[in-house]
């Protein structure tokens, strides 16, 4: 008999009813009322080998080969043009990246391929005359073979976005735009919410424990220089 032993992103496929007779099949005694949540736990810790017949066609790459000696392997990449950003702490913000493949040849194998830059830029600014720069707005240039930095922000408050650029000549491609990203509140701000006793913020804040938390400031951060994720 071919056994396999299941595996929660198996389990998540099926539905309730699934998964009560597979319950049923394993000989566990399952209340017919109970969460499905605890039904995938329970058929977990069973661990039990199952017939691959019981399991279909379909799903099959959603189970183990019983002996455990098969890995799962990852690709290092998904040949897809993407940006996305990792609020870290109120002060810097991991952000990763990748460029499709067929966008990468045609860049890159340019003659007026000028690299590649991240731009970290406020929505909450003001528009500005050709040829300015806002101070909540800074650019970094990244090597092709980079695919994460470490960046940090400008201001301590707003919204911001991380956009994944291509000079061509004189002209900047805009590759990428992460989703909008928020300042989370710092202490000072949430020393003043402490302050407003009989505010429901206040209430959270406390039940959170937020004030027995170490928070990086970014008043701390003489140097704002970003950094590369090696």
């Amino acid at each position: 008999m071919d056994e396999l032993r299941l595996t929660r992103s198996y389990l998540e496929t099926l539905s309730t009813g699934d998964l009560a007779q597979l319950a049923e099949r394993l000989g566990l005694d399952i209340p017919s009322d109970l969460n499905r949540i605890f039904v995938i736990e329970e058929l977990l810790e069973t661990d039990t080998e199952i017939d691959r017949a019981l399991i279909p066609e379909d799903n099959e790459l959603a189970v183990l080969p019983a002996d455990g000696d098969a890995k799962l392997h990852l690709p290092d990449r998904y040949n897809a043009t993407f940006i996305e950003v990792l609020l870290r702490d109120p002060a810097w913000v991991f952000t990763f990246w990748e460029i499709r493949s067929q966008d990468r040849d045609f860049y890159e194998g340019a003659p007026d391929f000028g690299g590649y830059h991240l731009r970290l830029s406020s929505l909450d600014a003001l528009p500005l005359r050709e040829g300015k720069s806002s101070p909540d707005s800074f650019i970094i240039s990244v090597e092709p073979t980079d695919s994460a930095w470490y960046l940090s922000f400008p201001s301590s408050q707003g919204l911001f976005k991380v956009e994944l650029c291509v000079l061509k000549g004189k002209n900047e491609i805009v590759l990428a735009v992460s989703p909008p990203l928020r300042v989370p509140m710092n202490v000072s701000a949430l020393s003043v919410l402490n302050s407003q006793d009989d505010s429901p913020q206040t209430k959270i804040l406390n039940l959170s424990g937020w004030d027995d938390f170490h928070v990086l400031r970014t008043v701390d951060h003489v140097s704002r220089l970003p950094q590369r994720c090696e």
